[in-house]
Parts: structure tokens; sequence; C-alpha cells
């Protein structure tokens, strides 16, 4: 029996490392690792499908977020613009905790 509970708690600890790597990209590493830990494979599924709040650089590919107009890595003002829905911080945040009331 303790054999088993120390194989599960060695998975929890590699999904919800892999899930924070992955939730990382996506400016969620702690919930990733939080949802890797206590659902394991289902946790790094979550964390695939949860939107993060970073977008691409239209010119260097280097992660910015997506309220910002000039990327921080080249330095070039962004020719796409944030959708409307990011402009607000606080609609950006209702819609943030509206993705993670789906999972409940």
């Amino acid at each position: 029996m303790e054999a088993i509970l120390g194989w599960l708690f060695i998975l929890g600890l590699l999904c919800g490392i892999v899930a924070s790597l992955i939730g990382h990209k996506k400016d969620r590493s702690i919930l990733g690792f939080i949802l890797g830990f206590l659902f394991g494979p289902f946790g790094i599924l979550i964390i695939l499908v949860i939107r993060g709040s970073r977008r691409n650089c239209p010119y260097c590919k280097e992660l910015m977020q997506y309220t910002a107009t000039v990327c921080p890595h080249c330095q070039k003002e962004s020719s796409s613009p944030a959708p409307a829905k990011w402009q607000n911080p606080r609609a950006a945040e209702k819609m943030m905790k509206a993705d993670l009331r789906k999972f409940k």
C-alpha cells in the first residue's frame, strides 16, 4: 500500500512539473503545477486547453502580453493590436476566471 502511494506521489510530481512547464508559456506555471499534481495527466490536458495571457510578437515571435503594444524583446510596435476583450485588465481577469470555472 505504501509503495502504491509513493508511486502516485511521484506521478503527481512529474505531472505537476510537466504541467508547470506548459503553463509557464501561458503565465500559469503555479496553476499548471497544482492541476498536474492533483489531477495527473488530466491536469496536463486542462492546462493545455486554458488560454494564456500572452501572444507572439509578429516580428521576433517572442511572447509578449496581450495588452502590450511594444514588444519587450525587439522593441517594435505590434502591428496587430490586442483583441478588444484584452484592452481592459479587469475584463481580461474575468475571462481568465471564467476559463478556470469551466473546469471546476
